[in-house]
């Protein structure tokens, strides 16, 4: 998704043998990024709900039924993980690019 005319992404370096294989197993796998790089990718029109911040691949909040990211971080309004309802993601990433998605509170806008 692009803000204007602007494309965000960010690069994470992380070894494996293919982005693939990072994901397919659904396995948690935790980068060290920080809220304030994820937050580069949503643009200042956009927040991320300040508490939890639990980032990485196949990143789940700790009520299944909530919000979920294939890459990305998580955030919540109360201060867990438990049931998470702000995200930055993007579910068709590829290679290392996570392409710019945008969340508001409660609804997620994925790029197509």
């Amino acid at each position: 998704m692009k803000i204007g005319q602007q494309i965000n992404f960010i690069v994470i370096n992380k070894h494996a043998n293919s982005l693939y294989s990072l994901i397919a197993d659904g396995q948690y796998r935790a980068t060290s990024l920080g809220r304030d790089m994820w937050k580069t990718l949503i643009g200042s029109q956009a927040s991320l709900q300040r508490y939890c911040d639990k980032e990485g691949f196949n990143v789940v909040s700790g009520n299944p039924n909530n919000a979920k990211a294939r890459i990305g971080i998580l955030g919540n309004n109360e201060n867990d993980c438990y049931n998470c309802d702000s995200l930055t993601l993007n579910p068709r990433a590829t290679k290392y690019h996570l392409w710019k998605t945008m969340e508001s509170n409660r609804s997620v806008s994925q790029s197509n």
